[in-house]
């Protein structure tokens, strides 16, 4: 006989059994040691500030560097200013454009590597050339102006002090004339300060440094503006209203004493040459009748 085939439904089934175990398992961050966690995978605190030290140095350094290069390029165009060359002399400029050109070359030579303080110590010494140069340039163009401040000023206060003198009644007057004179005399010792600066300033050269600083004529002008801005502050007293009445009515009351005693003297007068005196005349009011 033939044989049938085989199929699935052929093999008998088997029930599958489930066994349960426990397995011992390990976390990976239970079985490493936490200071080797902390030492290997974290940054630690002295890495942190060491790393943000160099990053100070590093900029620190470039600004210097940075610092140096821009005040060779700017000093190079400020020395061919028309005032520059009435400030300062030749020699001055020549020496100057020297050390700016020394800079210069070392900056792209041996200066690529200098460290921080080396750049500091080259600014330094740039500077020292450079300043007096600067300071009489800023003072020969800021003078002229100053000057015309300071005397407007004084004009302002003489003018304020005519103007009360002149203007104002002495009774009127809350200015005391101490007052008036203490700013007349400081306007006076501002002009003579003024007058004596300028003719030592006049002898000297323009390359030299001067005498008639704009600081000093600016603090001789604030003297003379504080001492005008008292006295155009002061308040005028006020006149109390009760004294001013009271005032009002003795007034009134005086000219009234002085009528009544007029009068008397009048009627007196009047009774020894024989006169009647004069009564004042009332009017008589007539009584009215009904009409039948």
């Amino acid at each position: 006989m033939p044989r049938k085939p085989m199929t699935l439904k052929s093999f008998p089934r088997k029930r599958s059994k489930l066994r349960r175990s426990n397995l011992a398992s390990r976390s990976l961050l239970s079985a490493l040691n936490p200071w080797q966690l902390t030492r290997n995978w974290l940054p630690s605190k002295g890495k942190l500030q060491y790393m943000d030290s160099k990053d100070r140095k590093r900029r620190a350094r470039e600004e210097a560097r940075n610092n140096v290069e821009s005040f060779v390029y700017r000093t190079q165009d400020f020395l061919y200013d028309d005032i520059v060359e009435l400030v300062s002399t030749e020699v001055q400029r020549v020496h100057l454009r020297e050390q700016l050109s020394e800079t210069s070359d070392w900056l792209y030579g041996d200066g690529e590597q200098a460290q921080t303080e080396d750049y500091i110590a080259k600014l330094k010494n740039l500077q020292k050339l450079e300043k007096p140069i600067t300071f009489r340039r800023s003072e020969y163009k800021k003078r002229p102006e100053t000057v015309k401040s300071l005397q407007s000023s004084i004009s302002v206060a003489r003018r304020f002090v005519e103007s009360i003198r002149a203007n104002t009644m002495e009774e009127d007057r809350y200015h005391t004339d101490e007052e008036l004179d203490k700013l007349e005399l400081v306007c006076d010792d501002a002009e003579d300060w003024l007058a004596a600066k300028q003719r030592e300033q006049d002898k000297l050269a323009l390359y030299v440094d001067p005498v008639l600083l704009t600081t000093d004529i600016e603090s001789q002008a604030k003297v003379v503006e504080r001492e005008t801005m008292t006295l155009l502050m002061k308040k005028k007293p006020k006149k109390e209203k009760k004294k001013e009445k009271e005032e009002e009515g003795k007034t009134e009351e005086g000219k009234e004493e002085e009528t009544k005693a007029q009068e008397r003297k009048t009627a007196e007068t009047k009774t020894q040459e024989g006169e009647e005196p004069e009564t004042p005349v009332t009017e008589r009011k007539e009584p009215k009748h009904n009409e039948l």
